[in-house]
Parts: C-alpha cells; structure tokens; sequence
C-alpha cells in the first residue's frame, strides 16, 4: 500500500456518530455522521467547548439532558471508566436557527495513555429519536383507549343493567318482554364489537401485556365450548369437545378465553345446520399445549390462510355477504397467540371445513410474575357465568342471525285491502322491528335475503319494497336493479334502509332507481313517514291512471252514443213515415209497437252513457304517518 494513512479522514468517515473531547471537554475531531446527526458543521464545533456549543435553547439553557450528560463526562474523568447514559432529551438548534428536540443513548469512553492517564474522551451517540416518539405516541394512544374504554362500556352497563332489572320483574306473557330481550341481546352484541375494537388497538400499538397464571387449559376449554351446547343442539350441530385430561401451563387466562371463543365463535358461524364442530387439546413436544378446533363449513383456500388474520380482512365481504362481522376475531387470535410466544396456523380439517391449530409454550418466560391461580368451574362447582367470560354478546349475534322458520314470513290471504310491503333484511331482529312496525297499516311480506325478496315481490306485486343494502343472495343494489328490469314491478316504489350513510352509496342507489333512503339508525316514526309518502304518491299515481282510463271511456261511449243515436232516429223517422203508408190497421198498430220498443232502446242508451259519469272503482285509501 502506498503512502501514508490519513486516520483523521478514516475516522471522520466512520459510519459511527462519534466525537472526541480532550481532557477540557474541547472537541478536537468528530465524524461526518455525528455532525448530520446534530445538524452542525465541523468547522463550527471543533476547537470549542462542548457545552458552549450544546447549550442550545436560549429559553434553557441548562437542560435535564445537558446535565446528564455533564455528571456523566466528570465520572468518566473521576474515575476513568465508560459510561452508558439513559437515553437522553436535549435541544438541537438547526442550521435555520430554530429548536428541535432529539433523544440520544449515549455512551462516553475514556483514552488512555500507558501511564493510564486520560487522553482523551470519545462521545458515541444513537439517535432514537423515531423509537422515543413511536413509544410516546403508544403511551398515549394506549391512555387514550383506557379512557374510551370507560367512556363506552359506562353507557353501555347503563342501558344493560336496567334491561336486565325490567326483564327480570316482566311476566313471561307480557308484551313488552320480547322488546325488552331485543335491548338486551343488542346491547351485548354492541358491547362485544366495542371489546373487540379496543382489543385490536391495544394490540396493534402494543400496550396489552399478559397476566400469566397456572390454569389448566383443557378446563378452559371444556367450559368455553359449553357455552356452545344450547347452539349446537338448536343448529343440529354434532359438537365434539376432546379435553378430559387435565393439562396445565403458565398463560394469561383470560388471553385464553379470548382465543378460544373467538375460534369456537367462527366455527359455528360458518358452519351449516347438521355440520360438525370439533375442539381437542392435546400436549405436543417441546413442552408446547396445542389447541385445535375444526369445522365441516366452507373451509379456507390455502392461498387465503394468510390473509385471512389481517385486521378488517373478511373473505366473505361486500354487499351480499352471508356471515356478518368486523374482520378482528382472527388478527385478535393471531396476536394473542404471538404475545405468548405461540403461533396460530389454518389447515384443512377431517370434517371437511378448516381446522385451526394454536401452539402455546406451557412455560412463561423467565422472571415473569405468575397471578394466583382462579378456578371458574368444575365437578361441584357453579356453571360458568356467560357475563363473566364476556360471552353473551357472542352467543346474541347467533340468536340475532338465526331465522325462526324460513327465510320469508306470509300474511294470511284474506280480505283485507290494506296495501301490500315486501321487507328484505337479513338481521332478523330488525326484519321483526320494521314488520311490527308497518304491520298496523300494511300487509307485510319478510325476506331474509334478496334472492327471495325478489321471489315475494314477483309474487305479490307490492306496493312498497323496503330493503337492506347489505344481505346474502342478492345485495340491495342488485335487488333494485332487477326490480327496476321487470315490466310488473318496474313502477314499484323502494325505500333503502342502511348502516351505510356515505355519500357515493347514496347517490348509487338513487341513481338505480330507489325512491327514497334512510340509514341507520332511525326512527320507527320516520320509517313509517317515508314509507306512507311512497305507499301514497303509488296509490295517487294509480288512481290518476283510473282516471285516464274513465275519461277514455267516456270519450268513446260519447262517440259511439252520437252514431247509434243518429242511426236509431233515423229509423224511428223512417217508421212514421212507414205508419202513414199502412195498408192496414194491424199493420200500423205493429209499427206502433216497434216504435215503441226503439224510443225505450234510445232511453236505456242515453241512461247508460249518463252514467259513466258516476261509474268509479273506488277511491284509494290513502296511509297518514299521525294514524
């Protein structure tokens, strides 16, 4: 190698951000990478005194991180050993002249001579600032969540508990019960979809911890699957749980619960009446317990099974979506698991639908706290408390989905006049509100999807459809446009009812041919308001084409009165002057008798014509919304 080489330009190249200080704390070389770090100049720093340079904000000029960092240099000159600070704040004045704040963990080094006297002191700094301000953000989005977690759950407990008290003190015939169970069941849904949010944030920043305890896992999921007996048995799902042996390991409990709930939940959820449902724990090598819960539904396409744990992520989605959701069950399960050291993983089940696997350490990691150890139920023990496990809200979306009967509910034909609604929506505690709700003033026909609404409007020819943006079979908008393609019932008005508020969907609809669109939530009262406007604009638009119709009539009787009329007069003149001709006394008396007959003719015709006028087919009955 020739010539000599240049240390100082090899140390001012280092990838580091390094600088070095003499004994008097004067900066005598820094790296290129410390001087971007800092957004200074080499030029301007070296030669000066440290903290003639760092004292940078004027309004404070002695800050916490320059005090650090000077006890940690005068240690280092006191006693001739490194030093490694905690990250540090300090005040960067930039080039612009303005203030910004960094966070460096910096660490000093002494030089030593032979003699093992100081030389000097190199200052290595690692800019976290980034890191520093993601784990703030997290603090305070993890703060922010604690208090939107009081903030909805408080309301929520507020419309529970007094619904649960008033349901209590109701007598099973009492009216107001299935009301007073429809809150209920509404409520828990909402509760489970806000724990569900909240949840899923916690996890994504990472704020949620375990509370790790000595449980036994095959308990836990004895008692999670009983929760699912009553909906296996009305289902006619065959539910097999293999979980007698006992199996202990270290995790959080309620992490549990949250996993297998939410497993178990999708299961049933996607699998049909007569299906099979199957959960087994088992041990596994490596000290590991794995839980695995098939299923014998639709299963999952292999290149889907990654996919399918991202947050908001549903196969199923979009307008004629069959399974309702958020999209979080599995990301939860997925990040749960990850958060004790396990791994979840898809695969295709023996039943014929997919098989969920989660393999868990039955170890907590080293040094951490073990909570004592709670037992929830067993042999002798009281039942598990659905409210406790945070399962009723669950079970509730299953009881709100599941049809009673079949998909359509009939009126009886009878008699009645009343106008005829067709209402589509797939929940079925709403199709029973909205029926209720228009049944005093309406013969109502449900559907619990599009493809039989269809079905039932072709049938019944109504004179409203109301419909759901979102439902199986065919989606509101799919509904509408056949609708608006066949010739019977192109004219129908229909009312959309959705959660979807967004301007676009609106305007989409609208544009396809909806009279009107109300979204959720919305008052019963509006309903029928909207609803009674559309059912009467119909009956106006009809009885203006009854009129058409009478006046057509009118206008073509009236002509052809004119030309009978002529005609018979004509012939009643011709026999007068037949008469004055008669051969015969007989002969006159029967043309007498004839003309007789042809002026009653003439009466009855001039009657008839007179009274089309009067002639209806009835008024319509028109629908006020104050009745």
């Amino acid at each position: 190698m020739n010539g000599a080489i240049d240390f100082r330009a090899l140390f001012e190249a280092a990838p580091g951000s390094y600088l070095v200080l003499d004994p008097e704390l004067r900066i005598v070389a820094v790296t290129d990478a410390y001087t971007r770090a800092t957004m200074t100049r080499r030029e301007d720093i070296v030669g000066h005194q440290l903290f003639e340079i760092f004292a940078a904000n004027p309004e404070a000029r002695r800050t916490e991180g320059a005090r650090n960092l000077r006890a940690s240099l005068d240690r280092v000159l006191r006693e001739h050993v490194a030093d490694a600070m905690p990250v540090q704040r300090y005040d960067m004045r930039r080039p612009d002249g303005l203030v910004e704040e960094r966070f460096w963990s910096p660490v000093n080094s002494p030089v030593l001579d032979d003699e093992g006297e100081l030389r000097c002191i190199v200052h290595s700094v690692e800019d976290v600032s980034e890191s520093m301000r993601h784990r703030t953000s997290g603090v305070s989005r993890g703060q922010f969540l604690a208090d939107a977690s009081h903030e909805l759950r408080t309301p929520l407990m507020l419309i529970l508990a007094p619904a649960r008290r008033m349901l209590e003190r109701t007598d099973p015939g009492d009216r107001n019960r299935a009301d007073l169970e429809l809150v209920l069941r509404s409520g828990q849904i909402l509760l489970t979809q806000v724990e569900s949010l909240l949840s899923a944030a916690k996890l994504e920043i990472g704020v949620e911890r375990p509370a790790y305890a000595r449980i036994d896992v095959a308990e836990q999921a004895r008692i999670c699957a009983g929760f699912f007996e009553t909906l296996a048995v009305d289902r006619d799902i065959a539910f097999t749980t293999d979980a007698a042996q006992s199996i202990s390991a270290e995790l959080d409990p309620d992490h549990l619960r949250r996993i297998l709930l939410n497993l178990l939940s999708n299961a049933f959820k996607f699998t049909p009446t007569g299906g099979m449902v199957r959960c087994t724990v088992r041990t596994a090598p490596g000290d590991r317990v794995v839980i695995e819960i098939g299923d014998s539904g639709p299963g999952i396409a292999v290149e889907d099974r990654a996919s399918v744990f991202e947050r908001y992520r549903q196969l199923t989605g979009g307008p004629t979506r069959t399974v309702g959701g958020t999209g979080l069950g599995l990301s939860i399960v997925r990040d749960l698991t990850r958060l004790h050291g396990g791994e979840v993983t898809l695969a295709d089940a023996p039943e014929g639908g997919v098989l969920a696997i989660v393999e868990l350490p039955r170890t907590a990691p080293a040094g951490a706290l073990l909570e004592p150890a709670t037992v929830d139920a067993g042999p002798g023990r009281e039942p598990a408390d659905p409210e406790t496990f945070g399962v009723s809200g669950i079970l509730a979306q299953f009881r709100a989905s599941a049809p009673e009967s079949s998909s359509a509910a009939t009126y009886s034909e009878t008699g009645d006049a009343k106008p005829i609604v067709v209402v589509v929506e797939d929940n079925v505690d709403l199709n029973n509100l909205v029926r209720e709700s228009l049944s005093c003033r309406y013969r109502v026909v449900c559907a619990l999807d599009g493809r039989t609404g269809l079905e039932l409007a072709r049938a019944h020819r109504p004179d409203l459809v109301v419909c759901d943006i979102m439902m199986p079979g065919l989606s509101g908008l799919e509904l509408l446009r056949e609708i608006r393609a066949d010739p019977e019932l192109a004219n129908t008005p229909v009312l959309v009812v959705s959660a979807r508020a967004d301007e676009n969907s609106r305007l989409t609809l609208l544009r396809a041919g909806a009279n009107d669109y109300l979204p959720k939530p919305f008052q019963l009262g509006e309903l029928r308001a909207r609803a009674d406007n559309l059912v009467n604009l119909r009956l106006a638009e009809a009885r203006l084409t009854a009129l058409r119709l009478i006046t057509e009539r009118d206008r073509i009787a009236r002509g052809l009165h004119r030309a009978v009329m002529r005609r018979l007069l004509g012939i009643a003149m011709l026999l007068s002057a037949l008469r004055a001709l008669a051969p015969s006394r007989e002969f006159a008396a029967r043309v007498d008798d004839v003309t007789a007959e042809l002026d009653g003719v003439i009466h009855h015709i001039r009657l008839t014509v007179t009274g089309f006028d009067a002639d209806s087919d009835g008024e319509p009955v028109y629908r006020s919304s104050a009745g």
